[in-house]
C-alpha cells in the first residue's frame, strides 16, 4: 500500500502521497497542490470541476481509520484509545474544507461518541457516531487523491479508494505507534477525472459531453457540476446550436440593435444565441414576437432545430421517405421530414427500431450525444 510517513521528523515537515485511480479499474479522485502534484487529465481543460480540500485534524494513538462517504465521517477505532479519548482527554476532531478556494467549512470541531463516554478510552474495536455535515459532500464519480501528511510523528495511508463497487467510499487509515498519543493533521486534495463532480468515467455520455466541452460547445455550472439529467430549454438549445455552428462561443457575433422576440431582450443571457439560430433559419417562434426561450425542448423539437443547422436551413432539410421510420413519428407528423433527416445522418435513434417517441424531453447528456454526431465531434 502506497504511504507517507514521517518518521524521524519534526511534526510540521510534510510528505506528499499522491496516487492514481483510472476508472473503476482502480479507483478515483485528484492530486493535491504543493510540494507534489499528479495528475490525470481526462475531460478537455475548459471542464473544471475545480478542487476539493478536507483539512482534518485529530489526537491520535495507535490505530485508527476514518471513514469518508457522501455527507458523512465516521471513525472506525482500531488499536489503542479512541481518537480524542487518551488519558481522560476528550479531543474533538477539527475538520475545514474547501471548494475551489472558497471555505465550506472552518475548524468544525466534531467530538465522536463512543460506546462509553469519558474518561473511557475504548480499548477495543468500536465505531463512533457519526459526522453528517460534510460539506462538500464527498463525490461519487471517479478522482484523483492527494493526501498530504502536515504534522503527525508515523503514518496516513489510503486503506481503500473509492469506487461505485464500495458505493464511493474512502478509508484512511492512521498510525501512531510511538508512545502516547500525537496530533495529526492531513490534508486530502480531491479533483474530478472527468472535469465535473457530477460525470463518471463509465458515464455512457462521457465521451460525447467531454468532445462537446473541448469544442467550447458547452459548459459545466459553477460549482463544477454538468447536471447531465436536466432538462435543456430552447435557450439552451440555441447556445448549444450556435456555438457548434460557428465553432466556439467567441465565433458567435453578438446580436442586433433591436431584439426579434419580446421575451428575448437585448439583455437576456441567450440573446445573442437565439438571435444567430433566427438568423442562420435555425429556430422560429411560437408567433412573430415569442420565442419560449424557458419551454423545455422534446425530442421532436431538438431533431428540428439539429436538421436545420446541419442542413443549413430548413428549405434544404429534404422531405422525408414515404414510409416512416417509426411508428410514432408518422409521416403526417409535424416533425417528420426533421427526425428521418436526423436519423438517416446517424444523429438520432429510436427506443427501439419502431419508437421515437418525440414528446421526450431532451436531457444535458443526450443533447451532447446528439451534437457531436451531427458535428462530428468524435
Amino acid at each position: 500500500m502506497p504511504r507517507m510517513t514521517g518518521k524521524g521528523e519534526a511534526p510540521m515537515n510534510a510528505k506528499r502521497l499522491c496516487i492514481q485511480h483510472a476508472g473503476r479499474l482502480i479507483g478515483l479522485f485528484l492530486s493535491a497542490l504543493a510540494v507534489t502534484s499528479c495528475l490525470l487529465v481526462i475531460a478537455a481543460p475548459s471542464a473544471t470541476a475545480g478542487t476539493i480540500t478536507y483539512d482534518i485534524q485529530a489526537y491520535i494513538d495507535s490505530r485508527d481509520e476514518l471513514v469518508f462517504r457522501g455527507t458523512t465521517m465516521q471513525w472506525h477505532h482500531k488499536e489503542g484509545a479512541a481518537p480524542g479519548r487518551h488519558g481522560g482527554a476528550n479531543e474533538p476532531t477539527i475538520i475545514s474544507s474547501t471548494l475551489n478556494g472558497v471555505p465550506l467549512l472552518d475548524d468544525v470541531n466534531w467530538i465522536p461518541s463512543w460506546p462509553e463516554p469519558p474518561p473511557a478510552e475504548i480499548r477495543y474495536e468500536a465505531w463512533s457516531s457519526v459526522f453528517g455535515g460534510l460539506m462538500p459532500p464527498f463525490p461519487v464519480v471517479d478522482v484523483s487523491i492527494g493526501l498530504s501528511l502536515i504534522e503527525g510523528l508515523d503514518e496516513v495511508t489510503i486503506e481503500q479508494a473509492p469506487a461505485a463497487s464500495n458505493n464511493w467510499t474512502l478509508i484512511l487509515e492512521f498510525r501512531d505507534w510511538y508512545p502516547g498519543p500525537s496530533w495529526y493533521h492531513i490534508e486530502l486534495t480531491l479533483e474530478s477525472l472527468t472535469g465535473f463532480w457530477d460525470i463518471a468515467l463509465d458515464h455512457w455520455a462521457r465521451e460525447e459531453i467531454t468532445a462537446c466541452v473541448g469544442a467550447d460547445i458547452v459548459h459545466g455550472y459553477p460549482d463544477g457540476t454538468y447536471a447531465p439529467t436536466w432538462s435543456v430549454s430552447r435557450a439552451q438549445m440555441a447556445v448549444f446550436i450556435s456555438r457548434a455552428l460557428a465553432g466556439g462561443d467567441e465565433n458567435v457575433p453578438d446580436g442586433p440593435a433591436e431584439a426579434t422576440f419580446d421575451d428575448v431582450p437585448t439583455d437576456h443571457w441567450a440573446y445573442k444565441y437565439v438571435e444567430y439560430c433566427v438568423a442562420n433559419d435555425i429556430v422560429q417562434g411560437f408567433d412573430p414576437v415569442t420565442y419560449g426561450p424557458a419551454v423545455a425542448v422534446s425530442r421532436d423539437a431538438m431533431a428540428v432545430f439539429i436538421s436545420r443547422a446541419v442542413a443549413g436551413g430548413d428549405d434544404n432539410v429534404p422531405d422525408g421517405p414515404g414510409v416512416a421510420t417509426f411508428d410514432d413519428v408518422p409521416t403526417d407528423h409535424w416533425a417528420f421530414k426533421y427526425v428521418e433527416y436526423c436519423a438517416a445522418e446517424g444523429i438520432v435513434h429510436g427506443y427501439d427500431p419502431v419508437t421515437y417517441a418525440p414528446t421526450i424531453t431532451v436531457s444535458r447528456d443526450q443533447m451532447a450525444v446528439f451534437i457531436s454526431r451531427a458535428f462530428n465531434l468524435l
